[in-house]
């Protein structure tokens, strides 16, 4: 009960809000329930009935469709053999198209935005030469890791082959709590991490403004504000609309409305409690 109470208030209730600045507890046990009940949410269809058909798809592609390549990390390069190139796959699972891309043989500069088709829609794995590029079109994030930095190594298919024979042998429901799990954990660390970015911002606001927020107040408040923009971001997720910007714009007016609309001499409200462990 408490939780949803919270919840409600949360959405949109400004005086509500300003009355929470101290209460940090709250806002943690808060943020850590909402943030991963989303994040289940999210995972959830995926994991229950994409997981179990994609492992299956994959298996039969490795034997079927993957030729005897072998690939090669000598003095930071990478070097692909026997397979023709560039390699071109395309996987497509509801409105999601991930494409991978490999093209270990062209020398001149790639970018796995060469290869975006629909920003939105698509999923793109760029292995060149130098780096493995990932592009997520769900929030439009691109993700490079160097291959410089990579100790020399030979990896083949039959490499391939065995390392995916001992992920089937954990079960597939244990790979699936362990997706669901890893999923919720880097939704923590993600919404963490820009929360405490926007909370800087606002921080700055306050300080220009000489308003008496401190910066551990702001973050207290952040994380029961974030429920609306949150909500917001998931409802585009599942329309397959972009909505990031929108997130930070609500977000941001919702701390200006809460840290400039405070009254003089006006008694906070006492918060609500979580329930006693």
């Amino acid at each position: 009960m408490w939780f949803f109470t919270t919840l409600y208030h949360s959405l949109f209730d400004i005086e509500w809000l300003r009355s929470m600045r101290s209460n940090s507890k709250a806002a943690w046990g808060y943020a850590s329930i909402f943030i991963g009940i989303i994040a289940i949410i999210h995972i959830l269809p995926m994991v229950l009935f994409l997981l179990p058909r994609g492992l299956h798809d994959v298996e039969s592609a490795l034997q079927s469709e993957v030729p005897e390549f072998t690939a090669e990390v000598k003095n930071g390069v990478l070097s692909v053999n026997n397979l023709p190139q560039p390699f071109i796959r395309e996987e497509v699972s509801d409105d999601i198209t991930l494409r991978l891309v490999i093209d270990t043989v062209t020398t001149t500069p790639l970018t796995v935005q060469s290869f975006i088709k629909e920003k939105d829609r698509d999923m793109v794995i760029l292995v060149t030469r130098s780096a493995v590029s990932l592009y997520d079109g769900s929030d439009g994030t691109t993700d490079v890791e160097p291959i410089s930095g990579s100790p020399d190594s030979v990896f083949t298919k039959a490499d391939l082959v065995a390392m995916f024979a001992k992920i089937k042998q954990l079960g597939v429901p244990f790979i699936q709590v362990m997706v669901t799990v890893g999923f919720t954990l880097l939704s923590y660390v993600l919404k963490l991490m820009y929360l405490l970015i926007l909370t800087l911002i606002m921080y700055v606001i306050v300080r220009f403004r000489k308003l008496s927020w401190s910066y551990r107040e702001l973050l207290t408040v952040g994380l029961f504000a974030l429920t609306l923009p949150t909500l917001i971001q998931s409802i585009g997720r599942w329309l397959a609309m972009p909505l990031n910007p929108l997130y930070t714009l609500v977000f941001l007016f919702l701390m200006y409305t809460v840290v400039t609309g405070e009254k003089q001499n006006a008694q906070p409200a006492t918060p609500p409690t979580p329930p006693a462990e």
